[in-house]
């Protein structure tokens, strides 16, 4: 990428594909990481439980990334 290798995470692009084929595109679509409804603001928006499944699939992954990258880092 044009960020280099440490932003080049490859399970990026399909989380989002994830959440663009189940319909989580923020306010767009009324729901993401949070259910957006009318008047409710801020820290009051229920965090969607959609969004916190599809999570989980690229937590394990994402944290073996990250300490590869602290790794990374301290040997440079």
């Amino acid at each position: 990428t044009v960020f280099g290798a440490r932003l080049g995470d490859s399970s990026m692009p399909q989380l989002f594909q994830d959440l663009v084929k189940n319909n989580l595109c923020g306010r767009k679509t009324g729901q993401g990481l949070y259910i957006y409804q009318a008047g409710v603001k801020g820290g009051d928006r229920e965090i969607n439980p959609k969004f916190t499944e599809i999570i989980k699939n690229y937590s394990k992954e994402a944290k073996e990334k990250v300490i590869a990258c602290i790794l990374y880092r301290s040997y440079i």
